[in-house]
C-alpha cells in the first residue's frame, strides 16, 4: 500500500473522496482512513496502540491537512527514539518471564548480545527491546497472566517490526507474524516479525537490503504470505512456504531442514 503524498490529499480534499493506506505515525499497514465530507476531513488510524485515532472531527484547511500529514510522514521515516521505562527490571527478577524466555530460546540470543529482554513488574509482562541502527525505538510486552488483553503491548507505538539478524550477513531472512517465532528461527537465519500478518513500506524497504527472503507466516496465513512474496519478488528471491505448525512451537535444530526443504520446493 503506497504512502499518502501531497497529490493524493488535494485529490482527497478536491474530490470528496476516501483513502485507505500506511498510516503516517505508528507505520500500520493499512490502517489509516481518511475522508472528506462537506469540507471537513476526517481520519482515524484502527491499529490499538496508535495515538492517530478517535471519534472527533478534524477541521483543518488544505495547507494545513497537508502539512500534518506530510510533517508526519517525515517523523515515522526518522529514527525514533524511545527512553526504556526506569521501573522495567532483569528479566531474571521473575521467574514467569525467565520460563518464557527460556520456551522460545530467547536467553541465548540475549546472552550472545543480539536482542534485549526485559521485565516490566507493574503489567507483569515479559518484554522484548525493539531496535534500528543501534538505538531502542520501542518495546513489545507479552502478557505473563492469562486472559489480559492486550496479549501483546506496544509502549512507543513506534510501528516498526522486530528485527534479528543474523551474524552470518548472507543468511536468508524469515519473516514471521510474532517476536517468539523470530527468537527460534534466528538461531540459524535472520528474522523479522511483523507483529500480525501485514507488510509495511518500512518492513519492504528493510527487506529489499536481504538476498533471499523465506515467508513463513502461520499455517492459517499462508495465503497472505504468498502475497508478501509476490510483493517481495521484484527486488529479492522471495518465497513463501507452508509449514505445518507455527514456527514457535518448533526447536531452532528442526527449523532450519523444515524452511530450506519448502523453500526448495516453493522456488
Amino acid at each position: 500500500m503506497r504512502t499518502l503524498n501531497q497529490k493524493d490529499i488535494k485529490a482527497l480534499i478536491g474530490n470528496h473522496e476516501s483513502y485507505r493506506g500506511d498510516c503516517y505515525d505508528c507505520g500500520g499497514a493499512n490502517s489509516l482512513s481518511i475522508s472528506c465530507d462537506q469540507g471537513t476531513l476526517k481520519w482515524m488510524c484502527f491499529k490499538a496502540h496508535c495515538k492517530n485515532k478517535g471519534s472527533g472531527n478534524v477541521k483543518r484547511t488544505s495547507e494545513e491537512i497537508t502539512n500534518a500529514i506530510l510533517g508526519r510522514q517525515k517523523k515515522v521515516d526518522s529514527d525514533i527514539r524511545f527512553d526504556v521505562p526506569h521501573y522495567f527490571t532483569s528479566v531474571y527478577s521473575s521467574d514467569r518471564a525467565v520460563k518464557f524466555f527460556t520456551r522460545y530460546h530467547a536467553l541465548p540470543l540475549s546472552e550472545q548480545g543480539r536482542i534485549k529482554l526485559r521485565y516490566d513488574p507493574k503489567q507483569n509482562r515479559a518484554v522484548f527491546l525493539v531496535c534500528r541502527k543501534g538505538e531502542i525505538v520501542d518495546a513489545t510486552g507479552r502478557a505473563l497472566d492469562a486472559n489480559v488483553v492486550p496479549k501483546w503491548y506496544r509502549y512507543n507505538g513506534s510501528g516498526q517490526s522486530f528485527i534479528l539478524n543474523h551474524p552470518n550477513p548472507s543468511t536468508p531472512i524469515v519473516v514471521v507474524e510474532d517476536i517468539p517465532s523470530a527468537c527460534v528461527c534466528s538461531h540459524e537465519y535472520s528474522a523479522i516479525a511483523l507483529m500480525g500478518t501485514s507488510m509495511s513500506d518500512h518492513d519492504l524497504k528493510d527487506l529489499m537490503g536481504y538476498s533471499k527472503v523465506i515467508v513463513a507466516l502461520d499455517p492459517d496465513a499462508y495465503s497472505k504470505g504468498i502475497s508478501i512474496a509476490r510483493r517481495l519478488s521484484p527486488f529479492t528471491d522471495a518465497r513463501a512456504v507452508l509449514i505445518p505448525d507455527d514456527i514457535k512451537y518448533f526447536k531452532p535444530t528442526e527449523v532450519k531442514g523444515m524452511l530450506d526443504d519448502r523453500a526448495k520446493i516453493s522456488s
